[in-house]
């Protein structure tokens, strides 16, 4: 699903360029940089034509939100059609599918993904950034991973923790420009390197993973980076 980025006011379709009016200025000032009326400047209509489809800013971010997850769902499950069954192979790289997915839109859609990470102020907001469904597949990956003897049921919980922290961890270093992605420093280098450790800490079979994509020097980037730039007596113990 390709999700359009002008802001310009359409007849008819107002919530829309609202949306699109939103990521610009999540873009320009951060998720809690603007409000409601400055959407509408941007678009070119009344403060009062808004209130016909928000209340307010946090109903705006939550639609944009919601925008988001329903995309990324979408992404996530045309990633693993590749791997439908319910065999380990396929369990194992399904949940691989998934969480390149995931990375992939994060680095496509990087007003999507803050916004989406923002703590909804209200209940009410927070349903409003429905669907859930990427937290569903993400679930549903690691049941078909035990329900195929790759992960043991009591490890579930942890493997599941351990994947989305490390996941999620690397998706917002590579969108705030911390992570230096290169044609060295590959996208996948940098997932196999987080996914396989989590997964091989949560007992899987190394032999049922893709092929290895290792770091660049064996060294973690950006870290390695900050640490050329220090003397050495900063790095004493």
């Amino acid at each position: 699903m390709m999700i359009p980025t002008r802001a310009t006011y359409h007849h008819g379709d107002l919530r829309n360029s609202l949306i699109r009016a939103a990521l610009t200025l999540v873009a320009e000032r951060g998720v809690e940089g603007f409000s409601l009326r400055e959407a509408a400047r941007t678009v070119g209509v009344s403060a009062s034509a808004c209130y016909r489809h928000f209340a307010d800013r946090e109903e705006l971010l939550a639609a944009v939100a919601h925008e988001g997850l329903d995309t990324l769902a979408q992404q996530m499950r045309a990633a693993a059609e590749a791997h439908p069954g319910d065999e380990a192979f396929d369990a194992v790289r399904r949940f691989w599918d998934y969480s390149t997915a995931y990375l992939h839109f994060a680095l496509e859609h990087p007003m999507h993904f803050r916004v989406m990470h923002a703590v909804p102020k209200s209940e009410h907001s927070r349903d409003l950034m429905l669907p859930r469904s990427p937290a569903v597949l993400a679930q549903t990956g690691m049941d078909a991973l035990v329900a195929a003897g790759v992960v043991a049921p009591e490890a579930a919980g942890r493997a599941l923790l351990a994947c989305w922290t490390s996941v999620h961890g690397l998706a917002s270093l590579a969108v705030g420009g911390q992570l230096p992605l290169t044609d060295e420093l590959t996208l996948e280098a940098a997932l196999d390197a987080v996914l396989r450790t989590a997964m091989l800490g949560a007992g899987a079979d190394p032999s049922l993973f893709p092929p290895e994509h290792p770091l660049p020097n064996g060294v973690c980037p950006g870290i390695a980076e900050l640490v050329r730039e220090l003397p050495e007596s900063a790095l004493a113990p």
